[in-house]
């Protein structure tokens, strides 16, 4: 009988330990998921890239405000009617375009922003990749 309560305490010690192990088991992998060498540079790869979504934009912003403005200038320099109605009909799409085109840099920033935010810099000293935009 001694014996059989004994091994019972034993079993219940066992899995008391083996289920308080598997939790600290967990804890570990998902710190090294997340804060590891291959997922800090999973990050920073993350963030070389989103840097040059965002001087692409920006790019492509700028040609269509140049655009935009060639448009309303030639529409100035137009006498004809019918021209400068197509010309209207022009410029408020392309108005309609760098609009778009401006939200979405912005929501580009918010985002790198925010991952920036949460982002450990210190082992990266990268001047190709700001912190925040």
């Amino acid at each position: 009988m001694k014996y059989a309560l004994l091994a019972i305490a034993a079993i219940v010690g066992l899995t008391i330990f083996s289920h308080t192990m598997g939790w600290f088991n967990q804890a570990a992998n998902v710190a090294q998921e997340e804060f590891g060498p291959r997922a800090a540079l999973e990050k920073y790869e993350w963030f070389k890239n989103q840097a040059a979504a965002i001087k692409t934009a920006e790019l492509s912003r700028d040609q269509f405000k140049n655009s935009l403005t060639k448009l309303e200038n030639d529409q100035l320099n137009t006498k004809d009617i019918v021209s400068m109605q197509l010309m209207e009909g022009r410029i408020v799409q392309a108005r309609n375009d760098l609009a778009a085109f401006e939200a979405n840099l912005k929501n580009l920033k918010e985002e790198y922003n925010a991952a920036s935010a949460k982002f450990n810099w210190q082992m990266f000293k990268d001047n190709d990749v700001p912190t925040r935009y």
